[in-house]
């Protein structure tokens, strides 16, 4: 897996765009959906999902993009900063790059504002309550 370190050189800030996909935008889910919490919080962990909904939640007053201090971030989410593979928040920037949530673009990363439904494979991986409701959820999101 690509280290997020390249994203972040060794900076404190990071510039945030939303990653616009015509298919995802109209078919997915709201970052901040209760779908996203009950799903997806079990697949991306508890830091991926709260940054994830913090990075997003900047769209709200930047629709094109913003610069993240990246030190205060991670304090707000009750972390501390550093770019080495090993701290908490660089591997929860990895993990929305490795499920496909963000991506490394141009000197920073771009966001999805709405998300999947999760594949299959992912499915299997929650506990079987959650994979049992799951398929009514997304019967009655498309109803």
């Amino acid at each position: 897996m690509n280290s997020t370190a390249t994203v972040l050189h060794d900076s404190e800030t990071l510039v945030v765009y939303p990653w616009l996909d015509p298919v995802v935008d109209s078919t997915g889910f709201e970052v901040r959906s209760d779908y996203v919490e009950h799903y997806w919080l079990g697949i991306l962990g508890p830091t991926s999902t709260w940054l994830l909904r913090r990075l997003v939640s900047g769209f709200d007053h930047y629709p094109d993009g913003y610069e993240l201090n990246l030190p205060e971030t991670a304090a707000a989410l009750g972390l501390n900063y550093r770019t080495d593979k090993e701290c908490p928040f660089t591997r929860g920037i990895d993990r929305l790059v490795m499920f496909g949530v963000a991506q490394k673009y141009s000197y920073g990363l771009a966001v999805r504002t709405r998300i999947p439904a999760l594949s299959a494979r992912h499915v299997q991986r929650l506990p079987q309550h959650l994979r049992e409701t799951h398929a009514m959820w997304l019967a009655n999101a498309t109803s």
